[in-house]
C-alpha cells in the first residue's frame, strides 16, 4: 500500500476518515488559525485559502450552506433565500471596504457587525428610514428593510482581493409565503362557501370550486411575481456595485 497510487476520490476518502478518527480523540484541542494554515502549507493548501474559508467559518457559510445542491419546495415556488455575488477585483481590500461602506450606507442599510475581514449588514430601522423608503418613487433603493448582506473581503491566491457577498432575503421570503397563504385560504373559502349555497346544483358547483381555485393560484403567483422582482433588484445593485470598483 505504501507504494500505491490513490486517485482523487480516494484522498478525499482517506482524508474524510482521518479527519473523523481525529474528532474522536479524547484528548482533542483547539488549534489556532496561524497553526492551521501551517499544516496546510505542508499539504500544498495555499494560505490565502486557508484564511477565506476561515472567514466563512467564522459568518457561518460553512454551517449554513448559501445554495443547496438541489433547490427545495420554496425556491421553486418562490425562488432562492439566498444569492452569492462574487468577483476578484485588483483593488485593494481597504478601498473596496470603503467604497461598499458607502454604498450600503446610502441604501439604508446599517452595519450589524464588523469582524474587519467579514461584516454584517441589514436595513436601517427608524422613521427617517422608514419615510425614506416610504418616498421612494424613482426606486433609488434596492434593499428591503429585511434584506441581510454578509462580505467577505479577503486577499485572493493569484492576486488581487477576492470579494464573497451574500444577499439574504430569507425574513422577505417568509412574507411573501403568508401573504400567498392567506390568499390560497381564500381561495379556499370562496369554494367552501359556493358549494354549501349550490345546493348540488353541479354547473355552479363547477364554477366556484374553478373560481376559487384561480384566486388561489393567482395569489401565490402575485406573490412569486414580487419576491423575485425584489430579489433580482437587490442582486442587480450588488452586480453593478461591484462593476463600479472593478
Amino acid at each position: 500500500m505504501a507504494h500505491q497510487q490513490l486517485t482523487p476520490e480516494q484522498v478525499k476518502l482517506v482524508l474524510r476518515r482521518a479527519a473523523e478518527l481525529e474528532r474522536t480523540r479524547a484528548d482533542e484541542e483547539a488549534i489556532a488559525p496561524d497553526d492551521l494554515e501551517a499544516i496546510a502549507r505542508e499539504v500544498g493548501i495555499a494560505p490565502t485559502a486557508v484564511r477565506r474559508a476561515l472567514g466563512e467559518l467564522a459568518s457561518g457559510a460553512l454551517d449554513r450552506p448559501v445554495a443547496p445542491s438541489s433547490p427545495g419546495l420554496l425556491d421553486r415556488a418562490l425562488g432562492p433565500a439566498d444569492v452569492v455575488v462574487e468577483r476578484t477585483l485588483p483593488t485593494p481590500p481597504d478601498t473596496i471596504r470603503a467604497t461598499l461602506d458607502r454604498f450600503f450606507r446610502s441604501q439604508l442599510l446599517e452595519l450589524q457587525r464588523d469582524f474587519g475581514e467579514r461584516t454584517h449588514w441589514v436595513g436601517a430601522r427608524g422613521l427617517w428610514s422608514g419615510l425614506q423608503r416610504s418616498l421612494n418613487l424613482q426606486g433609488r433603493y434596492a434593499f428591503l428593510p429585511e434584506a441581510e448582506i454578509e462580505t467577505l473581503i479577503v486577499p485572493a491566491e493569484q492576486g488581487g482581493t477576492y470579494v464573497r457577498l451574500v444577499l439574504r432575503m430569507a425574513a422577505e421570503r417568509r412574507r411573501k409565503l403568508q401573504l400567498a397563504a392567506v390568499g390560497g385560504g381564500a381561495g379556499a373559502a370562496i369554494i367552501a362557501i359556493g358549494l354549501l349555497a349550490a345546493g348540488g346544483h353541479p354547473a355552479i358547483e363547477l364554477v366556484t370550486t374553478l373560481g376559487g381555485a384561480a384566486g388561489g393560484s393567482a395569489a401565490v403567483m402575485k406573490s412569486r411575481s414580487s419576491y423575485k422582482k425584489d430579489l433580482g433588484r437587490a442582486t442587480v445593485a450588488l452586480e453593478r456595485a461591484l462593476d463600479q470598483i472593478s
